[in-house]
């Protein structure tokens, strides 16, 4: 197939010679990607023009070297990602080649061969910068768009390939960090992972992963509520009707949907755009499925809330006795999945907050125990996830159990295994134990600094978790913000020399 061959969305008569010296002048440019000198002016100009030919991507794909080209302007751009040194022009140009990989990524005839050849994994290190210049921010952007035009076809391969990469804790992080923009397509990335059934049964197999997403879909929604954006809050409304349609997120959405999206917060713009309030009308439909059993136990918590000294005493009881059947019979009766449902309350009133330390402390008798056994059966019930919760939004007393439970899991080869098998699960983990070293900071607390340096240290006992903590332990570990706390406990001082194995992973 010969590179003049292209053919053109218009086809006016008037116009053809025109055309032919455009296909071209096209042709020219490609044959010039290949000269070093000439590469900068041909990836510009090819790059404005990619919308008007209709088989670009076969030619760029199929001409000799031009992929390698492509990639290797890709590639050249590593070395300036940390330190960040990235300047505007070479943002410019190899931006102008990710377009060119967008409209190969896009294209019916060279998607499956773009993603055989498992192009997409060479933007990864692009999504991973945090740096918010314009040059990198930029480069996330177009990145996310070459992912948006591949999630654009709805094809089950693409969302199967984008999964095993791990994509959504990526999404997340940016929907977290980044621009109005970037936030809008890593949105709508999730949107179509999430709209495919292998997606939204990924998400839903694990409460870690369903909770990481609710989690940061309602920070955003909270966020749109002070600075709204019609785009972003069309997204975020479709990803709470997918996760609606799951039997499972249906019923924990019943609980964590943020107020917001119930009242009138968003009105003015839902008026506006018909099918984005269809959705959430669905959306809320499918809530009142859940309402109903969600009143029922309301009104039996407020019943025992009345008389709550008799209801402290005999939960006492209950948890003396639950103890004492955990040391006769180990976990064969699976009693500490009784407590689960009080771990997942949010009310902070009084009762309920002593209701969750009471059971987080049957669990912290569990663990205290350091048996194999203990460790496997708390993994087996998604408790990484509920303490991490309760670590996030709970008294300094609940956070500082739940973070010794966290602490005592980790130190089981088993938990720390567990927790560093997959990205999403040890960022989540970094994530939380980052946000309260920062909390720490401003508000110091002697047994909770413990606990979170165990953690630390712990996590850093592992290769690939080293790696990522060299990149993102909190500079207040690093320096002296904790100094006076650290003098006082020399063990805690021990565990927080951990400087020359930062270094070795960097």
């Amino acid at each position: 197939m010969h590179i003049c061959q292209i053919e053109w969305r218009t086809s006016s008569n008037k116009d053809e010679n025109n055309k032919e010296k455009d296909v071209e002048q096209i042709c020219h440019w490609i044959r010039e990607l290949r000269e070093h000198e000439k590469r900068e002016n041909a990836l510009l100009q090819i790059s404005k023009r990619r919308e008007g030919v209709e088989d670009l991507a076969v030619w760029l794909w199929y001409s000799y070297g031009t992929v390698s080209v492509l990639l290797q302007e890709i590639i050249s751009i590593y070395p300036y990602i940390l330190p960040p040194t990235l300047t505007a022009a070479q943002s410019n140009r190899v931006c102008n080649a990710l377009a060119l990989m967008q409209c190969i990524a896009s294209h019916r005839n060279t998607r499956k061969q773009f993603l055989d050849a498992k192009i997409p994994l060479y933007l990864y290190p692009f999504l991973h910068t945090t740096n918010d210049s314009r040059p990198f921010e930029y480069l996330r952007l177009t990145s996310l768009g070459v992912l948006g035009a591949l999630v654009k076809t709805d094809e089950k391969e693409v969302v199967k390939f984008l999964l095993s990469t791990e994509i959504i804790p990526l999404c997340l992080r940016i929907m977290e960090q980044g621009t109005e923009l970037s936030r809008t397509v890593a949105t709508f990335i999730l949107q179509k992972v999430l709209l495919d059934d292998i997606g939204l049964s990924y998400v839903c197999q694990t409460y870690e992963r369903f909770s990481h997403v609710a989690m940061v879909l309602g920070k955003m929604v909270i966020q749109l509520s002070k600075d709204p954006s019609h785009r972003l809050l069309k997204h975020l409304i479709r990803c709470y009707h997918r996760l609606s349609e799951n039997n499972r997120a249906l019923q924990a959405l019943a609980q964590c949907l943020p107020d917001q999206l119930k009242d009138d917060t968003f009105k003015n713009l839902l008026d506006q755009d018909r099918p984005t309030k269809h959705w959430w009308k669905m959306l809320m439909k499918n809530l009142t499925k859940v309402e109903q059993l969600r009143l029922e136990r309301i009104v039996r918590v407020v019943e025992l809330k009345q008389r709550k000294p008799r209801v402290y005493k005999l939960l006492e009881m209950d948890i003396q006795y639950c103890e004492h059947m955990i040391r006769e019979h180990g976990n064969d009766y699976g009693i500490p999945l009784y407590l689960y449902p009080f771990l997942h309350t949010t009310n902070d009133s009084r009762p309920f907050e002593y209701l969750r330390l009471t059971s987080l402390g049957v669990l912290g008798a569990l663990v205290k125990t350091d048996e194999k056994e203990v460790v496997k059966f708390l993994l087996s019930t998604e408790i990484i996830p509920l303490c991490l919760r309760i670590m996030e939004q709970g008294t300094e007393l609940s956070r500082t159990v739940a973070t010794f439970i966290l602490q005592k899991v980790l130190l089981d080869d088993i938990g720390l295994s567990y927790v560093c098998q997959t990205y999403e699960r040890f960022s989540h983990v970094a994530m939380v134990l980052g946000k309260m070293v920062i909390q720490l900071s401003k508000d110091p607390s002697h047994r909770l600094l413990k606990h979170l340096i165990r953690c630390y240290h712990r996590l850093s006992e592992n290769n690939r978790a080293l790696q990522a903590l060299a990149q993102c332990l909190p500079d207040q570990l690093k320096d002296d913000t904790f100094k006076n706390l650290l003098d006082q406990d020399r063990p805690t001082k021990h565990c927080a020399h951990w400087g020359g194995d930062f270094e070795a992973g960097r």
